[in-house]
């Protein structure tokens, strides 16, 4: 089987190979027998330096196939590495997205657990009759903010400007830090105070809080 496939593809390629011979040595070869004949008919410094040359050539073409071959064998190596390094640092970015997404997951969890039911103002009229503060208004709007990322999708921000028509510091510090405290997420975002004309203890406040509520 292989014989007669050897001898199918010998047969196919006979000509190619009939002409590159007859191309380089000619017909019946021709040309090395000259080449030959000039070579013998040469004085022998003249065929000792046609050999020297034709040995420097030799060696030459030998050696930059050499340095072809290894450097192509380094700059394979230099890529299989290159390769290998970054496969890892996928590898290591895949496994700290992956530690990213379940942080985020337990953290959206937590959030959406946290403010199940919160609504803000309603919120905000309870510690006030805990705290024993007046508040004159509530307003609430939402917050122009940078985008959230994966958050957005459920929470929102907002903006809440309370304010009391009068309230010692003491009991103004009191209602703020019960807010904080809340673990509603609602932190204060600024405060102005306004002094109420004869009554030094007693003050006109205006507090801005940045609150967060399920979309």
């Amino acid at each position: 089987m292989f014989d007669g496939l050897r001898s199918a593809v010998s047969e196919k390629f006979a000509p190619i190979s009939n002409f590159l011979r007859d191309l380089v040595f000619g017909k019946n070869n021709e040309r090395l027998d000259f080449a030959l004949d000039s070579f013998y008919k040469l004085p022998s410094q003249r065929r000792a330096a046609v050999l020297a040359t034709l040995a420097s050539a030799f060696g030459f073409l030998v050696i930059s196939i050499f340095f072809l071959y290894f450097s192509r064998v380094n700059a394979l190596d230099s890529s299989l590495n290159a390769s290998a390094v970054a496969l890892r640092e996928f590898y290591v970015h895949q496994a700290e997205n992956e530690e990213a997404k379940a942080d985020l997951k337990l953290l959206e969890g937590r959030i959406k657990s946290r403010l199940q039911g919160f609504s803000i103002k309603p919120f905000f009229e309870k510690i006030s009759s805990e705290t024993g503060v007046e508040i004159r208004s509530t307003k609430v709007k939402g917050a122009e903010t940078v985008v959230l990322e994966e958050l957005s999708s459920f929470l929102s921000e907002q903006d809440v400007e309370i304010v009391i028509a009068s309230i010692s510091l003491p009991k103004l510090l009191k209602f703020i830090s019960t807010i904080e405290k809340s673990q509603n997420y609602i932190r204060v975002k600024d405060l102005r105070i306004r002094d109420l004309s004869g009554k030094k203890l007693y003050f006109e406040v205006q507090v801005f809080f940045r609150a967060f509520q399920l979309s």
